[in-house]
């Protein structure tokens, strides 16, 4: 299983423990105000949590931005258009 897949499954699983652990305090106690906390809070975390840009792009000119992985993007006012510098790392990136 590749790492990324399984620190998600980590995630939702102790997210899910953490549900039910509020649940059952909710349930002894005779309240309703803790897992609605705890699931307030996870969805807070979840959306206040700083993530990393997975597409990095030089500006070039205005309109044009070029990629780590060798191409170019044009922007015009009727589309984009998809530039590749080095031919050999564009097909190779494009059979993925």
């Amino acid at each position: 299983m590749h790492r990324s897949r399984l620190r998600l499954w980590l995630a939702f699983i102790g997210w899910l423990i953490g549900a039910i652990s509020f649940g059952e305090l909710d349930h002894i106690r005779r309240t309703s105000r803790l897992l609605p906390a705890y699931v307030v809070g996870a969805a807070v975390s979840v959306v206040v949590k700083p993530r990393p840009r997975k597409y990095r792009f030089e500006f070039v000119a205005p309109r044009v931005v070029r990629s780590p992985l060798s191409f170019e993007l044009r922007a015009s006012m009727t589309g984009l258009q998809y530039v590749c510098k080095a031919i050999t790392r564009c097909h190779s990136n494009q059979a993925r």
